[in-house]
């Protein structure tokens, strides 16, 4: 039987992996970037397309993301310090300088 310990760390690996390397990583790379080239089309029909099924698969991901960011700050409590800090670490992970966000649609702002 494998131990919860040694089952946590394969399932963490697994998910370090799938966001590096492989179908996973590069579906998700693919549909943000064809996201913001959707603007540059000049043709209507596949403009709009291409918008549209990026939109719903980035929206899908930003709530996916939402209900991890709420599980690492709910993990933060004083009632267990080493979860606490690994929450608080992975967050603090996220911060805005390490996104390199550009602003796009100006025209529209």
């Amino acid at each position: 039987m494998v131990s919860p310990h040694t089952h946590a760390k394969a399932l963490a690996c697994k998910a370090a992996k799938a966001a590096t390397s492989g179908g996973t990583a590069q579906g998700a790379f693919a549909m943000k970037e064809l996201a913001k080239l959707a603007e540059s089309f000049q043709h209507e029909e596949l403009q709009v397309t291409v918008a549209e099924m990026t939109l719903q698969g980035l929206q899908t991901c930003e709530l996916h993301a939402k209900t991890c960011v709420k599980s690492l700050v709910d993990a933060i409590s004083p009632e267990n310090t080493q979860l606490a800090q690994d929450a608080a670490w992975a967050l603090s992970q996220l911060g805005p300088e390490r996104r390199g966000e550009e602003r796009h649609c100006k025209s529209l702002d």
